[in-house]
């Protein structure tokens, strides 16, 4: 388990985790971790981008710890959005690489992390973003709307 001390490592080794596994789905798409304005910069051709938009803690304690929060659930989101070949997405090439990432996610609701020494598991859920989120994340950035979706990451850490 991470602790807060290692929390930056449990971020970057979980976005590598995810990036490696939707980069594994059968269409071999190149995966990148950008921002939504230069997710499509040095790449052609399909991709996905994941992109880091928010995280949360929630405290707990066990029962036989003293009072105070001792450990945290921690949760990323991320918008995975896909980049059509090329302009006219005349086959439909984005359609079915988000199909195959969502089904990924799907298939693989629990990943082993590695954060130097150690490991944790990381829940991933895959979840359809309501209009107003999906407008806000794209508006505040200058790239035009993608097809995508939302992924939660959810791991505990030590306080």
């Amino acid at each position: 388990m991470p602790s807060l001390d290692t929390y930056g490592q449990a971020i970057a080794s979980t976005t590598l985790a995810v990036q490696e596994l939707l980069a594994a789905a059968p269409t071999n798409l190149q995966v990148t971790a950008r921002t939504l304005d230069a997710a499509r910069s040095d790449v052609s051709g399909p991709s996905l981008n994941l992109f880091l938009y928010r995280d949360d803690f929630t405290g707990y304690r066990d029962g036989n710890e003293p009072p105070g929060i001792h450990h945290y659930i921690a949760e990323l989101f991320y918008l995975v959005s896909v980049g059509a070949g090329d302009t006219s997405d005349a086959d439909a090439v984005s359609h079915r690489a988000y199909g195959t990432a969502r089904a990924r996610v799907q298939q693989t609701p629990v990943l082993t992390v590695g954060i130097g020494d150690r490991t944790m598991n990381v829940q991933l859920r895959a979840q359809t973003l309501g209009s107003a989120e999906l407008s806000s994340l794209w508006l505040a950035s200058t790239a035009p709307f993608r097809l995508s979706f939302g992924l939660t990451a959810t791991f505990t850490v030590s306080g």
